[in-house]
């Protein structure tokens, strides 16, 4: 149904979960979703976890021999 504005007729806006949905938001959600992409995320937090933990370690050993000295 459309709506009335001023004197003008607007078609109604399709919805977000349309059929009528655009290739670019079709390849970008199948992008979003591939199990490749998740996989890499997952690698990057396995990274900075064992980052964090290394640093931690080195930070603990240089103000121990910090104080000792």
């Amino acid at each position: 149904m459309a709506s009335r504005r001023g004197g003008v007729f607007f078609p109604e806006r399709p919805h977000n979960n349309t059929p009528s949905d655009g290739i670019l938001s079709r390849v970008s959600s199948k992008i979003s979703e591939s199990p490749i992409l998740y996989q890499g995320k997952q690698a990057a937090s396995d990274a900075g976890f064992v980052a964090k933990k290394l640093l931690r370690r080195r930070w603990v050993e240089l103000r121990r021999r910090w104080w000792c000295s």
